[in-house]
């Protein structure tokens, strides 16, 4: 014969059944949140994208204006420029905001590629299911160290599109 678990033998006893839920409820979440972790990209991706100094330094400035919506990074840090530059340490939290402006955002529409020369990587399915209403929202991003260049574009209802490029440079811990 089987012996009862211990949740089980507790429960039997009348003992404290709302505790050991609030303690398995506490378990869930934690191994939830160790499995929520993300890697960006493998090691292998990682150097066929990474940029090298004289690429870093060649990236295009920005895109003309847009009347689609607003993108705004705002985790990790983002420093302003010609190119933003996102800078982070791995693992990082990524916190960004789609902002409207004459419409609404259509969040279907959003896309989000890490690209070097013709080598790209496609990174949008991979943050779709972190999609919060008009942001994406998660922690613990595993990026591989090195400079990259990533592209996103976002639309809204009237099908103006915004297309940003931005410099990701991630640092060693």
């Amino acid at each position: 014969m089987r012996k009862p678990s211990v949740r089980r033998r507790i429960l039997q006893a009348g003992g404290l059944p709302m505790i050991v839920l609030a303690i398995e409820f506490l378990f869930t979440l934690q191994s939830t949140a160790w499995a929520a972790e993300l890697v960006l990209f493998t090691a292998q991706e990682a150097r066929e994208l990474s940029l090298n100094a004289g690429e870093w330094g060649r990236v295009p400035g920005m895109r003309a204006l847009s009347a689609g919506p607003q993108i705004i990074i705002r985790r990790p840090r983002l420093i302003p420029g010609d190119v933003p530059t996102i800078e982070a340490q791995s693992p990082t939290d990524l916190d960004v905001l789609f902002k409207a402006r004459a419409a609404p955002v259509r969040m279907d529409s959003l896309n989000v590629t890490a690209r070097k020369g013709l080598f790209s990587k496609s990174l949008t399915e991979l943050l779709r299911p972190y999609v919060r209403g008009d942001s994406i929202e998660l922690s613990k991003v595993e990026i591989p160290t090195g400079r990259f260049l990533l592209d996103i574009s976002i639309a809204d209802a009237n099908g103006n599109t915004t297309d940003g490029t931005y410099r990701l440079e991630v640092g060693e811990q």
